[in-house]
């Protein structure tokens, strides 16, 4: 029996997304649909309204079969967004009647705003079938209620597996149902009866459940951000899909924090049980999340957040570390941090699994460590690390209010002291290797985001560099460091299919983390810098860097450090005019910005160092 004639005109016209949704290829042929436009709102969605003497060119769709049409309107979600008519186009000088998804209008826009990326709306489609199937797998005969709440605890704990198996579906569709059992069934939710026999464990365990349980709370409300507001939150392709999301999140739960905190104390998430597993923590912090959705709250966030936007051209993103230790977090024998012990049984509590979506992790400064093994050190976030082992790395954004309200609410939110923030750029042009940087330039950005302190004779120095901070054993002084992201990986168990490409960076290692700290300038200053100088990095991590120019510009940033002197006034206008000049070319020779913001950045910009001059001054006199 022969299957279903589609008409598609717009994002099942893509082969690659069909089969990533059915599974299956169909025989196709180009096809017009007379009668109707097609609308494409902002480079949105398309539908199709009727106009006479209208015309809408696509593709005829032969043979789908039953299963793939009960797929494809479920993806369309037919009778609400769409609706599935029998209509009549011209495939070659021969009338064929079929059927066509047409859009309903209002709906549409109520539920992605007018511009979607198609891929991540595959995604999340694909995503929904796999939370379906662990509900399958996971059905306990509970009642309905209790079973949605359990079984969202359950794909909480399954978070990055469920969302490798999007990925895996998403470029291999005909595995999708083997591969999820298969990989559902062998993952086992955590357990906590290790931390049951273990005294050293139990003795940490409040503290570490009590930020996995903040950790599943923020997932949940960010799951439920993205499900109820896509079209508010989603970024444009390149970045990483969670960004807005996890800002949104972040920004609701700070505001809660003692609300959250008292949920937590009240039904005892916030301490070891004995008679409890992690799945029962899950649960509460599913509940907790629940009990604090404000969607009008959710919505006035999501306005401020639209209010602000600066998006420009240049590729960013963001690490925080945070450490009860300070710079002695590396090397730590412990036994001197008595709330996390240096955070070393960070996977004996399986918080990989929690902090993923902020990219969080153990990082004791070695190169290519498996973070699933015990280690002391930094507890960091690398936002948009998208994978466990940190293989896969997107941007963050390409707006700086956007990354400085990042990491100011990642940094109240954790609530464990915060220590350094590296900034990374993308590379427009080959980064210069050779000669040597302007040193007043690099003592101005040292001036604007370093951190400078006081001895007790009341000298000042700058404790990033002259306490050793980024510099590591073999003497290296990480300032500014070339280094690689991959962008994009073959699919979890297909390593083979491909190569991996790889995005050129600068990641400036030497700001100090603080919270509530405004760090726009800084951002704003040093992505206007790299992109006027291109200035040669002090470390890569796949080449050999050994100019002797380096190792003098380090040996200057280092004595200055220890003996900071205010920069003359000609060096600081000649820093801040190399920053315009960077903000003023970043679009293709235009302006990336807004003039205005720029313009009120920049003299924040020159603000800010006029006053750690002063401060300078006052103190080398």
């Amino acid at each position: 029996m022969a299957g279903t004639s589609l008409f598609v005109y717009g994002t099942l016209m893509s082969e690659a997304h069909l089969y990533s949704l059915t599974g299956r290829r169909f025989p196709r042929r180009p096809a017009r649909l007379e009668g109707y436009e097609r609308i494409l709102p902002n480079q949105g969605y398309p539908y199709c309204v009727p106009k006479i003497g209208g015309q809408v060119e696509g593709f005829l769709i032969e043979d789908v079969d039953a299963a793939s049409l009960a797929t494809l309107d479920q993806y369309e979600d037919e009778g609400r967004l769409y609706h599935r008519r029998p209509v009549e186009v011209l495939a070659g000088r021969r009338r064929v009647a079929c059927e066509t998804y047409l859009g309903d209008v209002a709906a549409l826009r109520e539920q992605f705003g007018v511009a979607v990326e198609v891929d991540r709306r595959v995604k999340a489609f694909l995503e929904a079938k796999v939370h379906a199937l662990v509900a399958e797998l996971a059905d306990d005969g509970t009642l309905p209620a209790d079973a949605r709440v359990r079984t969202r605890a359950r794909a909480e704990l399954l978070g990055e597996q469920i969302a490798e198996l999007v990925e895996t579906h998403y470029h291999f569709p005909p595995l999708f149902r083997l591969e999820a059992e298969r990989r559902l069934h062998r993952a086992r939710l955590p357990s906590l009866k290790h931390v049951r026999a273990d005294a050293t464990l139990r003795a940490y365990a409040d503290r570490y459940l009590g930020l996995a349980v903040r950790h599943i709370v923020f997932n949940q409300l960010e799951e439920m951000i993205r499900h109820d507001y896509y079209g508010a939150v989603q970024v444009p392709n390149p970045f990483y899909e969670r960004t807005i999301s996890c800002l949104v999140a972040l920004t609701f739960l700070n505001r809660n924090r003692l609300v959250v905190a008292e949920l937590m104390r009240t039904v005892g998430a916030d301490v070891f049980h004995d008679d409890r597993e992690y799945l029962d923590y899950a649960i509460h912090g599913v509940r907790i999340a629940d009990q604090l959705w404000d969607r009008p709250e959710i919505e006035k966030l999501l306005g401020r957040v639209r209010e602000h936007r600066q998006p420009s051209a240049t590729p960013m993103g963001a690490e925080c570390e945070f450490s009860f230790l300070g710079a002695a977090a590396v090397g730590d024998p412990g036994g001197r941090d008595p709330l996390f012990d240096g955070f070393q049984y960070f996977p004996d509590f399986h918080l990989l699994r929690r902090t993923w979506k902020l990219g969080g992790h153990v990082d004791d400064h070695r190169v290519h460590a498996d973070p699933r093994e015990r280690r002391r050190g930094f507890f960091e976030y690398a936002f948009g690390r998208v994978s466990l082992l940190g293989h896969l790395s997107k941007p963050v954004t390409n707006d700086p209010w956007i990354l400085n309200q990042l990491v100011n609410q990642a940094a109240l939110f954790v609530d464990i002291p915060p220590h350094s923030l590296h900034l990374t750029f993308g590379v427009a042009t080959p980064i210069r290797l050779t000669g040597r940087n302007h040193l007043p330039d690099l003592l101005a950005m040292l001036l604007l985001g370093g951190d400078f302190r006081e001895r007790p004779d009341g000298s000042p120095y700058e404790a990033r560099i002259a306490g050793d901070e980024i510099t590591d054993a073999a003497g290296h002084l990480y300032f500014v460091e070339e280094n690689r992201h991959v962008a994009e990986e073959p699919p979890p168990d297909h390593a083979a299919a491909a190569e991996p490409a790889w995005n050129p960076v600068v990641e400036y290692k030497f700001p100090r983390l603080r919270v509530n700290h405004d760090f726009e300038p800084v951002i704003l200053a040093l992505k206007g810098y790299h992109l006027a100088r291109n200035p040669r990095p002090f470390f890569s991590d796949f080449r050999s860097m050994s100019e002797p120019a380096v190792a003098e510009e380090a040996a200057a940033l280092r004595a200055w450090a220890a003996r900071p002197e205010p920069l003359a006034d000609a060096d600081v206008q000649r820093f801040l005019a190399a920053v315009e000049y960077g903000l003023s070319i970043e679009d293709h020779g235009r302006l990336g910005h807004r003039g205005e913001y720029v313009d009120r950045t920049l003299a924040a910009i020159a603000r800010a160092l006029a006053e750690r001059n002063a401060w300078l001054r006052e103190r080398v006199r």
